[in-house]
Protein backbone atom coordinates (compact mmCIF):
# COMPACT_ATOMS: atom_id res chain seq x y z
CA UNK A 1 0.00 0.00 0.00
CA UNK A 2 2.82 2.79 1.21
CA UNK A 3 4.51 2.20 -2.28
CA UNK A 4 0.90 2.48 -4.58
CA UNK A 5 0.54 5.75 -2.51
CA UNK A 6 3.86 6.78 -3.63
CA UNK A 7 3.13 6.22 -7.31
CA UNK A 8 -0.10 8.27 -6.89
CA UNK A 9 2.04 11.02 -5.12
CA UNK A 10 4.10 11.09 -8.39
CA UNK A 11 1.66 11.30 -10.62
CA UNK A 12 -0.09 14.07 -9.13
CA UNK A 13 3.19 16.14 -9.32
CA UNK A 14 3.88 15.28 -12.64
CA UNK A 15 0.30 16.24 -13.72
CA UNK A 16 0.99 19.33 -11.79
CA UNK A 17 4.08 19.86 -13.28
CA UNK A 18 2.81 19.16 -16.69
CA UNK A 19 -0.20 21.99 -16.26
CA UNK A 20 2.04 24.25 -14.98
CA UNK A 21 4.77 24.18 -17.91
CA UNK A 22 1.46 24.31 -20.33
CA UNK A 23 0.28 27.56 -18.60
CA UNK A 24 3.43 28.84 -19.05
CA UNK A 25 3.79 27.63 -22.56
CA UNK A 26 1.14 29.27 -23.09
CA UNK A 27 1.76 32.64 -21.77
CA UNK A 28 4.97 32.60 -23.45
CA UNK A 29 3.34 31.71 -26.50
CA UNK A 30 0.80 34.78 -26.45
CA UNK A 31 3.50 37.15 -25.22
CA UNK A 32 6.06 36.08 -28.22
CA UNK A 33 3.16 36.36 -31.05
CA UNK A 34 2.00 40.09 -29.26
CA UNK A 35 5.68 40.70 -29.64
CA UNK A 36 5.71 39.92 -32.97
CA UNK A 37 2.61 40.90 -34.32
CA UNK A 38 1.98 44.59 -32.52
CA UNK A 39 4.99 45.73 -34.46
CA UNK A 40 3.57 44.58 -37.66
CA UNK A 41 0.81 45.87 -36.99
CA UNK A 42 2.35 49.30 -36.33
CA UNK A 43 3.74 49.02 -39.91
CA UNK A 44 0.86 47.75 -41.10
CA UNK A 45 -0.64 50.97 -40.54
CA UNK A 46 2.06 53.13 -41.29
CA UNK A 47 1.95 51.87 -44.66
CA UNK A 48 -1.62 52.63 -44.78
CA UNK A 49 -0.97 56.21 -43.91
CA UNK A 50 1.67 56.09 -46.13
CA UNK A 51 -0.65 54.86 -49.35
CA UNK A 52 -3.39 57.78 -48.31
CA UNK A 53 -0.83 60.43 -48.97
CA UNK A 54 -0.14 61.43 -45.18
CA UNK A 55 4.29 61.41 -44.57
CA UNK A 56 3.78 62.58 -40.98
CA UNK A 57 3.87 59.24 -39.12
CA UNK A 58 6.15 57.62 -37.69
CA UNK A 59 6.40 53.92 -35.90
CA UNK A 60 7.48 53.56 -32.37
CA UNK A 61 9.32 49.83 -32.12
CA UNK A 62 12.21 49.57 -29.59
CA UNK A 63 13.81 46.78 -29.61
CA UNK A 64 17.62 45.30 -31.40
CA UNK A 65 16.06 42.46 -32.59
CA UNK A 66 15.23 42.05 -36.64
CA UNK A 67 11.54 44.02 -36.02
CA UNK A 68 13.00 47.30 -34.33
CA UNK A 69 15.82 47.59 -37.35
CA UNK A 70 13.05 46.98 -39.59
CA UNK A 71 10.87 49.88 -37.37
CA UNK A 72 13.65 52.29 -37.72
CA UNK A 73 14.51 51.26 -41.76
CA UNK A 74 11.17 52.10 -41.97
CA UNK A 75 11.11 55.63 -40.53
CA UNK A 76 14.02 56.78 -42.49
CA UNK A 77 12.21 55.31 -45.72
CA UNK A 78 9.17 58.11 -44.40
CA UNK A 79 11.67 60.66 -43.80
CA UNK A 80 13.21 60.13 -47.30
CA UNK A 81 9.77 60.18 -49.80
CA UNK A 82 8.76 63.72 -47.53
CA UNK A 83 11.92 64.83 -48.39
CA UNK A 84 11.62 64.05 -52.09
CA UNK A 85 8.15 64.76 -52.48
CA UNK A 86 8.89 68.24 -50.89
CA UNK A 87 11.99 69.19 -52.44
CA UNK A 88 10.55 67.76 -55.95
CA UNK A 89 7.77 70.49 -55.89
CA UNK A 90 7.97 73.08 -59.27
CA UNK A 91 8.83 75.63 -56.76
CA UNK A 92 10.57 76.64 -53.36
CA UNK A 93 9.44 77.27 -49.98
CA UNK A 94 11.22 79.16 -47.14
CA UNK A 95 10.29 79.36 -43.77
CA UNK A 96 10.19 82.25 -41.66
CA UNK A 97 9.70 82.22 -37.48
CA UNK A 98 7.75 85.04 -36.27
CA UNK A 99 10.17 87.40 -35.86
CA UNK A 100 11.06 87.16 -39.61
CA UNK A 101 14.46 85.40 -39.55
CA UNK A 102 14.85 82.40 -42.49
CA UNK A 103 14.49 78.90 -40.15
CA UNK A 104 14.41 76.53 -43.40
CA UNK A 105 14.90 76.59 -47.08
CA UNK A 106 13.86 74.18 -49.50
CA UNK A 107 16.62 72.67 -52.61
CA UNK A 108 13.67 73.92 -54.86
CA UNK A 109 14.23 77.93 -53.68
CA UNK A 110 17.78 77.50 -53.75
CA UNK A 111 17.70 75.88 -57.32
CA UNK A 112 15.50 79.44 -58.12
CA UNK A 113 17.85 81.62 -56.37
CA UNK A 114 20.97 79.92 -56.54
CA UNK A 115 22.64 80.32 -54.02
CA UNK A 116 23.66 77.89 -50.66
CA UNK A 117 21.29 77.52 -47.08
CA UNK A 118 24.02 79.25 -45.53
CA UNK A 119 23.47 83.06 -47.39
CA UNK A 120 19.94 82.40 -46.02
CA UNK A 121 19.31 80.40 -42.82
CA UNK A 122 19.18 82.06 -39.73
CA UNK A 123 19.28 85.72 -41.32
CA UNK A 124 16.61 88.28 -41.80
CA UNK A 125 14.24 88.08 -44.71
CA UNK A 126 15.51 90.66 -46.03
CA UNK A 127 18.44 89.12 -47.10
CA UNK A 128 16.69 87.35 -50.19
CA UNK A 129 17.00 90.50 -51.82
CA UNK A 130 21.17 89.84 -51.24
CA UNK A 131 20.70 86.86 -53.67
CA UNK A 132 17.78 87.50 -55.49
CA UNK A 133 18.02 91.20 -57.56
CA UNK A 134 13.86 92.08 -57.33
CA UNK A 135 11.61 94.52 -56.49
CA UNK A 136 12.02 96.15 -53.16
CA UNK A 137 8.67 95.88 -52.80
CA UNK A 138 8.79 92.15 -51.73
CA UNK A 139 10.66 93.04 -48.30
CA UNK A 140 7.38 95.38 -47.14
CA UNK A 141 4.92 92.35 -48.31
CA UNK A 142 6.83 89.94 -46.38
CA UNK A 143 7.33 92.23 -43.26
CA UNK A 144 3.42 93.45 -43.52
CA UNK A 145 2.50 89.41 -44.39
CA UNK A 146 4.14 88.73 -40.80
CA UNK A 147 3.25 91.52 -38.78
CA UNK A 148 -0.79 90.58 -39.92
CA UNK A 149 -0.35 87.27 -40.19
CA UNK A 150 -1.91 87.38 -44.08
CA UNK A 151 -2.16 84.33 -46.31
CA UNK A 152 -2.08 86.33 -50.06
CA UNK A 153 -0.04 86.46 -53.24
CA UNK A 154 2.08 88.64 -55.10
CA UNK A 155 1.99 87.04 -59.01
CA UNK A 156 4.45 87.29 -62.09
CA UNK A 157 7.34 89.84 -59.95
CA UNK A 158 10.34 90.00 -62.34
CA UNK A 159 13.76 89.10 -60.68
CA UNK A 160 17.19 88.03 -61.90
CA UNK A 161 19.00 85.73 -59.57
CA UNK A 162 22.88 85.73 -58.98
CA UNK A 163 23.95 83.90 -62.15
CA UNK A 164 22.25 86.84 -63.99
CA UNK A 165 19.29 85.15 -65.29
CA UNK A 166 15.94 86.76 -65.82
CA UNK A 167 13.30 85.02 -63.50
CA UNK A 168 9.25 85.40 -63.71
CA UNK A 169 8.03 84.28 -59.95
CA UNK A 170 5.48 84.70 -57.97
CA UNK A 171 5.48 84.61 -54.24
CA UNK A 172 2.58 83.59 -51.16
CA UNK A 173 2.20 82.87 -47.68
CA UNK A 174 0.16 80.68 -45.71
CA UNK A 175 0.60 80.86 -41.55
CA UNK A 176 1.93 78.17 -39.63
CA UNK A 177 0.21 77.43 -36.01
CA UNK A 178 1.80 75.14 -33.42
CA UNK A 179 -0.09 72.37 -31.64
CA UNK A 180 -1.72 75.18 -29.11
CA UNK A 181 -3.21 76.98 -32.39
CA UNK A 182 -0.83 79.84 -31.68
CA UNK A 183 0.86 81.61 -34.71
CA UNK A 184 4.49 80.22 -34.91
CA UNK A 185 5.34 81.50 -38.34
CA UNK A 186 5.15 82.16 -42.02
CA UNK A 187 5.80 79.57 -45.21
CA UNK A 188 6.47 81.58 -48.00
CA UNK A 189 6.20 79.64 -51.05
CA UNK A 190 7.61 80.67 -54.62
CA UNK A 191 7.04 79.74 -58.35
CA UNK A 192 8.75 80.39 -61.32
CA UNK A 193 6.95 81.25 -64.07
CA UNK A 194 9.74 81.67 -66.59
CA UNK A 195 10.08 78.42 -68.10
CA UNK A 196 6.40 78.10 -68.62
CA UNK A 197 6.25 81.90 -70.22
CA UNK A 198 8.68 80.67 -72.54
CA UNK A 199 6.91 77.82 -73.80
CA UNK A 200 3.55 80.19 -74.09
CA UNK A 201 5.64 82.50 -76.02
CA UNK A 202 7.29 79.76 -78.57
CA UNK A 203 3.34 78.38 -78.79
CA UNK A 204 2.21 82.09 -80.07
CA UNK A 205 4.86 82.31 -82.46
CA UNK A 206 4.36 78.91 -83.89
CA UNK A 207 0.58 80.00 -84.44
CA UNK A 208 1.38 83.30 -85.81
CA UNK A 209 4.06 81.51 -88.56
CA UNK A 210 1.14 78.53 -88.78
CA UNK A 211 -1.26 82.20 -89.47
CA UNK A 212 1.22 83.25 -91.82
CA UNK A 213 2.22 80.23 -93.50
CA UNK A 214 -1.51 79.79 -94.80
CA UNK A 215 -1.77 83.56 -96.10
CA UNK A 216 2.12 82.72 -98.07
CA UNK A 217 -0.05 79.78 -99.45
CA UNK A 218 -2.97 81.93 -100.94
CA UNK A 219 -0.73 84.72 -102.14
CA UNK A 220 1.41 82.48 -104.07
CA UNK A 221 -1.55 80.72 -105.58
CA UNK A 222 -2.50 84.28 -106.77
CA UNK A 223 0.59 84.96 -107.96
CA UNK A 224 2.10 81.82 -110.18
CA UNK A 225 -1.13 81.84 -111.83
CA UNK A 226 -0.04 85.54 -114.08
CA UNK A 227 3.50 84.03 -113.73
CA UNK A 228 3.22 80.83 -115.72
CA UNK A 229 1.27 83.48 -118.41
CA UNK A 230 4.04 85.88 -118.79
CA UNK A 231 6.66 82.93 -118.97
CA UNK A 232 4.64 81.30 -121.77
CA UNK A 233 4.24 84.53 -123.68
CA UNK A 234 8.17 85.51 -123.01
CA UNK A 235 9.30 81.86 -124.54
CA UNK A 236 6.78 82.25 -127.42
CA UNK A 237 8.15 85.96 -127.98
CA UNK A 238 11.98 84.25 -127.47
CA UNK A 239 11.52 81.73 -129.95
CA UNK A 240 9.62 84.14 -132.44
CA UNK A 241 12.10 86.69 -132.95
CA UNK A 242 15.16 84.23 -133.14
CA UNK A 243 16.66 86.58 -135.78
CA UNK A 244 16.49 89.45 -133.42
CA UNK A 245 19.28 89.39 -130.82
CA UNK A 246 18.21 92.12 -129.08
CA UNK A 247 14.44 90.72 -128.44
CA UNK A 248 15.53 87.48 -127.66
CA UNK A 249 17.74 88.32 -124.99
CA UNK A 250 14.68 90.63 -123.37
CA UNK A 251 12.55 87.32 -123.47
CA UNK A 252 15.08 85.61 -122.37
CA UNK A 253 15.59 87.72 -119.30
CA UNK A 254 11.86 87.78 -118.84
CA UNK A 255 11.63 83.96 -117.83
CA UNK A 256 14.64 84.28 -115.69
CA UNK A 257 13.35 87.14 -113.74
CA UNK A 258 9.57 85.19 -113.60
CA UNK A 259 12.01 82.41 -112.61
CA UNK A 260 13.23 84.55 -109.88
CA UNK A 261 10.01 85.73 -108.76
CA UNK A 262 8.85 82.24 -108.39
CA UNK A 263 11.32 81.18 -106.16
CA UNK A 264 10.69 83.90 -104.25
CA UNK A 265 7.35 82.76 -103.76
CA UNK A 266 8.99 79.48 -102.64
CA UNK A 267 10.72 80.74 -99.82
CA UNK A 268 7.59 82.56 -98.46
CA UNK A 269 6.54 78.94 -98.50
CA UNK A 270 9.13 77.61 -97.24
CA UNK A 271 9.48 80.62 -94.44
CA UNK A 272 8.01 78.82 -91.38
CA UNK A 273 10.63 76.19 -92.09
CA UNK A 274 14.23 75.05 -91.71
CA UNK A 275 15.88 75.89 -94.97
CA UNK A 276 19.38 74.55 -95.71
CA UNK A 277 21.70 77.34 -97.15
CA UNK A 278 22.89 76.63 -100.64
CA UNK A 279 26.42 77.40 -101.64
CA UNK A 280 27.93 78.08 -105.08
CA UNK A 281 30.32 79.60 -106.96
CA UNK A 282 29.25 83.07 -108.83
CA UNK A 283 30.77 85.34 -111.59
CA UNK A 284 30.14 88.66 -109.86
CA UNK A 285 30.13 90.33 -113.17
CA UNK A 286 27.82 88.45 -114.37
CA UNK A 287 25.75 89.33 -111.20
CA UNK A 288 25.84 92.62 -111.81
CA UNK A 289 25.82 92.68 -115.50
CA UNK A 290 22.44 90.69 -115.40
CA UNK A 291 21.12 92.68 -112.40
CA UNK A 292 21.63 95.73 -113.85
CA UNK A 293 19.88 94.97 -117.67
CA UNK A 294 16.77 96.47 -118.56
CA UNK A 295 13.76 94.48 -119.27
Amino acid sequence: PSIKSEVHELLRWIKLEILGFSFLGAVAGIGIVYAILNPLRKILTGARQIAQGDFSGRLDIKGLDELGILGKDFNRMVSSLNEYFIDSMAGGWILLDPHGKIVSVNRGALNIFQCESEDLVGKPHNSLLKVLSVNPLLESWVEESLQNQLERSLKELEAVNAEGRSLTLTFSTSRLKDKDDNFSGMAMTLKDLTRANEITEKMQRADKLAALGGMAAGLAHEIRNPLGSIKGFATYFGKRYEDKPSDREIAQIMVKEVERINRSVTQLLEFAKPMAVEKKQVDIKEMITHSLKPV
